[in-house]
């Protein structure tokens, strides 16, 4: 579905590239549906052993308790698959469920994709 025919609480999820780096982009409404295709997608872009993970959440309306769950399920994929990951949030309908449940004490938080890619970006090895 295109942004322009969405309608305003229906969640847009977009897979982007920045720095070679997959940036999943959610705007919108997350309910237990968008939570579920944002896991799916999240999952998809593991699978392909992708450098880090991006999840930009810095245009979403309303974070429900599923999209908690779905980003709490995806750290624990990251962790396992040793993928950094960042998720980019800027306001209140975001930070204050993850805050409340404590779950920003787990993820990295960042205000912009940039912070975010620069939060997850590893050191060279090379010494």
């Amino acid at each position: 579905m295109s942004e322009g025919s969405a309608t305003p609480n229906t969640a847009v999820i977009t897979t982007g590239f920045h720095r070679g780096v997959p940036v999943l982009h959610c705007s919108g409404e997350v309910d237990m549906i968008a939570a579920a295709e944002l896991g799916e997608e999240f999952a998809r872009l593991l699978a392909t052993g992708p450098p880090a993970v991006v999840i930009d959440l810095g245009d979403v309306a309303f974070f429900g308790s599923s999209g908690v769950s779905a980003l709490v399920d995806a750290q624990k994929g990251a962790d396992r698959d040793g993928i950094p990951l960042a998720v980019v949030t800027r306001g209140r309908p975001v930070l204050r469920p993850l805050e409340s449940t404590l779950v920003d004490s787990v993820l990295t938080l960042c205000a912009t994709v940039d912070e975010a890619l620069d939060a997850t970006a590893r050191p060279d090895t090379d010494r």
